[in-house]
Order: structure tokens, then sequence, then C-alpha cells
């Protein structure tokens, strides 16, 4: 990926290109671009200039732009990962959960595949707990985050500036989510819930919505059968396939709630904030076709988990 050189850009032309990749970041392809005059007066240069960046972007592969008479400029095709190295951004941080089963290494696997095509640097990071993850996408510190879409579709409905970039087909996030108990399903009062994942919260308010004899229990993850064994709670809503080997005072129980919610929940979705630069970069990256492809070829034992 060629870059200009550092004497280039300091330049008034480089200036001006670095700002107008910027701005071309906040456009999908497609769609109208402003008038010369009204980019020139954004970026507070003259016509002329702001004309040299367009062509400098152009010859470097970054855009096409076509003009349509009085319809102004198309913005008719875009590399945006070169057009965020333009732009004088470098990495690209995201989130996902710790990819401690197969399907989450498959599409650990996925999502480093098409990182590394888009030929940016990038940083992974393992945290648990959608809320947490997502919390440090409003705050900026990561570019995105993986959770299930039933998760991201409650988040972007409270916190409008986020937004899903991409969302994959049920069984990209988790197989299924059951529900572990000592008790019979009608003797189950106290649940535990892990206060850091929306999934939990959200799937064990539904499982239990008719009934008002029961209460929420904070539960971590790392101690949760331990704390089931003790009878510090009576069930919890795990994921399946992140169950082990259980003592035989525990069982596993089908969750009897909304299917809609429960198939929202086993779906991976990726969310952003709406209105970064970096929104449409991630939306060139993170094709649904591609991530389903390599995952299921992990899954399949076709080739070898690599994060």
């Amino acid at each position: 990926m060629a870059l200009p050189d550092t004497e280039d850009f300091l330049s008034q032309t480089g200036k001006v290109t670095i700002g107008l990749a910027r701005l071309l970041l906040r456009y999908r392809q497609g769609e109208r671009l402003p008038r010369m005059v009204d980019v020139a007066r954004r970026l507070r240069s003259g016509n002329g200039t702001v004309q040299e960046a367009f062509s400098y972007l152009t010859r470097a592969g970054a855009i096409v732009v076509a003009a349509h008479g009085a319809q102004g400029s198309i913005l008719e095709q875009v590399n945006y990962p070169l057009l965020w190295r333009y732009a004088g951004n470098e990495w690209i941080i995201g989130s996902m959960p710790l990819p401690y089963t197969l399907r989450y290494e498959g599409l650990a696997t996925a999502l480093y595949d098409r990182l590394e095509a888009s030929g940016l640097p990038f940083n992974m990071t393992y945290q648990r707990g959608s809320l947490s993850r997502a919390e440090m996408v409003r705050q900026g510190h990561y570019h995105y985050a993986v959770m299930s879409l039933l998760a991201a579709e409650h988040l972007v409905e409270r916190y409008p500036e986020l937004a899903i970039v991409t969302s994959l087909p049920p069984g990209s996030y988790v197989s299924e989510h059951i529900l572990i108990s000592r008790l019979p399903r009608e003797q189950i009062r106290r649940v535990g819930i892990d206060q850091t994942s929306l999934d939990e919260i959200l799937l064990t308010a539904e499982e239990f919505r008719a009934r008002q004899d029961w209460e929420s229990v904070p539960a971590t993850r790392l101690q949760v059968l331990d704390l089931l064994r003790e009878g510090q709670f009576d069930a919890i809503i795990w994921n399946r396939e992140g169950v082990g080997s259980l003592p035989p005072t525990l069982q596993l129980l089908p969750l009897q709630g909304e299917e809609r919610l429960r198939i929202l929940a086993t779906q991976a979705a990726i969310v952003a904030l709406r209105e970064a630069p970096v929104y449409q970069v991630l939306t060139s990256i993170f094709a649904p076709e591609e991530i389903t492809t390599a995952q299921r070829e992990v899954l399949d034992q076709r080739r070898l988990p690599r994060y």
C-alpha cells in the first residue's frame, strides 16, 4: 500500500488530501458528493488545491469519482482501507468474546482473515460481556465490538450513536443457549446472571417472564458451576458449547422463551459508532459471506484456527 512521502504531505496539497480523505470516509459508495466549492470551504482551501487532492486520491486508487452533470459528482468506487490510511489513520482495534469454543475460534479466525486482507494494521482483543465491549466502543477505545444480534439490536435502540456494521446467520455466535439447573424447572427460584452479559439478562427475563416467584443473583463466569453446586442460585442460562461435563446434581434444560429472541442470541453481529469515520471501513472489511465461509471451515475442521 503505497503512501506519499512525508515531504509531500507537508505541502498544502498534502494537508488538504488528508482532510479530503477524512471527509470522504463518511460517504457510502454510490453517494453524491458535495460541490467542489463546498468541499473547499469546509477544508478552508482553494478549489484548485481540492481538485489536486481529488486527483491524488484517484491516482492512488483510493477513489473513483464520476461527474453526472447537474446531479453533481458520484463516489462510484472506494477503497475504504486505503482511504483510511490516507486520512492519517493506522490501527483498527476491536473486541470479541474469548474464543473458548470452536465456534468462537472460527469467528475469530474469520475476522482475522478479513482484517489481514484489508492491509491495515489491527489488534483483536478478547473481553467478556457484551455490555463491557459496547461501552468500550462508545468511549472510543475500540473501533468495533462483536456480540450477539440480540444484544446488538437492544444496544442500538438504547444508544442511537451505535450502529450494526454487519450481522451473520443463526448459529454464527453460539449454537444455542440452555438452562443449567440443580432443580426441576418448576422449583427454580434464584437465577444466576452475569451482569456484564446482555444475552443472559435478556434471555433470563424472557424465560421467566410469566413467573413472579423468581429473583436474579449476580454470578461470575469463573465460578458458575461451583456456585450452583453450593446452592448460591438454582439455575443459570449458558452457551451450550461452553458446558463441559456436569456433575450428576446438575441438569441441562432447553429454553422455553420466545423463539425469535433465542435465534437472535445465536447470531453474531458487529457494532461500531454510527458517525465514526471507521464505520464505512468496517463495512467494507467485514463481508458476511466471507466471514461465514471461513468460520464454517474451522467448525468442519477443514482448517486450523488462526487469530
